[in-house]
């Protein structure tokens, strides 16, 4: 996921020993929430739903708080497609939960507004919190980024009670540091797997998949963050592949090029190497070395 955006409006709903309970009522349908995703094919969705449902606590004298707030799997629309809807309910409760029982919920601590809250006037908030889909938490168990804006509305301003607008963004959850970035799964399959391995040089002569993990960025300063997705992208997805890489995608660092690209074919290749380049001339590729 890239980003989760999420704008409430909280009325007041009592007042107990220094707290001040804001809510949101969910079935009120005037409060968004945008979750973005950048697919593993490079699709890029975007799920939203109205039915929010939060409960926040401030303590209104030292501008603290903490809040919880949740959104029904049911209650999310997909690109406003019923397949992909469908699809995105699939995958949030691993195919086997009921989604009617399954929620994304965020929960915050602790958020401290540095300055003072004055009406109509956007406050700005940093914090951190947990986001879970379905009970699942990001893979590393870390903490999520969160930033926005509150703003106090006065009675009569929106609703006869005092209410909060509130505005705040979840970056980052799968750590893709930007939008270019994207991993595309190739289908190797049909006429290029009915050839004989050991007929071409080329290995990738089996039904399968090819995946290729492509990271872009444009800013010069994200080039260590975009250079390490790549990389531990890839690194969490060793376990899972086979040996074997396509030539015209070899990544640059790669040990032992010609023996990931030409597998079983390397030795045959090698005999043919010797013979017409024997001083290894045409090196400047994935250098087949003469015996």
């Amino acid at each position: 996921m890239r980003i989760a955006a999420i704008a409430l409006v909280l009325a007041t709903a009592t007042a107990v020993r220094g707290d001040t309970v804001f809510t949101v009522d969910p079935e009120a349908g005037n409060d968004t929430f945008t979750a973005v995703f950048d697919a593993a094919l490079g699709e890029r969705i975007t799920a939203v739903s109205a039915a929010i449902g939060c409960t926040l606590h401030v303590d209104e004298a030292a501008r603290t708080g903490r809040a919880t707030c949740s959104v029904p799997l049911t209650a999310i629309r997909v690109d406003n497609d019923d397949t992909k809807t469908e699809h995105f309910r699939q995958w949030a409760t691993n195919g086997h939960g009921d989604p009617r029982q399954c929620a994304v919920e965020l929960s915050v601590a602790r958020v401290t507004i540095p300055g003072p809250v004055e009406p109509m006037k956007p406050a700005v908030l940093s914090t951190d919190g947990t986001l879970t889909i379905c009970g699942r938490r990001r893979d590393d168990r870390g903490a999520e980024r969160i930033t926005g804006t509150v703003t106090l509305l006065p009675p009569g301003a929106m609703r006869e009670s005092r209410t909060l607008r509130i505005r705040a963004r979840i970056e980052g959850f799968q750590e893709c540091p930007s939008p270019m970035s994207h991993i595309i799964i190739e289908h190797f399959h049909g006429a290029a797997s009915r050839v004989p391995v050991t007929s071409t040089a080329c290995t990738m002569r089996v039904t399968g998949f090819n995946v290729i993990i492509a990271s872009q960025w444009t800013d010069p300063s994200e080039t260590e963050r975009g250079i390490r997705w790549a990389r531990q992208a890839f690194a969490s997805l060793t376990p899972y592949l086979a040996p074997t890489r396509y030539v015209n995608y070899l990544e640059d660092d790669a040990r032992d090029g010609a023996a990931v690209a030409y597998g079983s074919n390397l030795a045959r290749l090698r005999e043919i190497k010797t013979k017409y380049d024997p001083d290894n001339f045409f090196r400047h590729n994935v250098n087949i070395l003469p015996k």
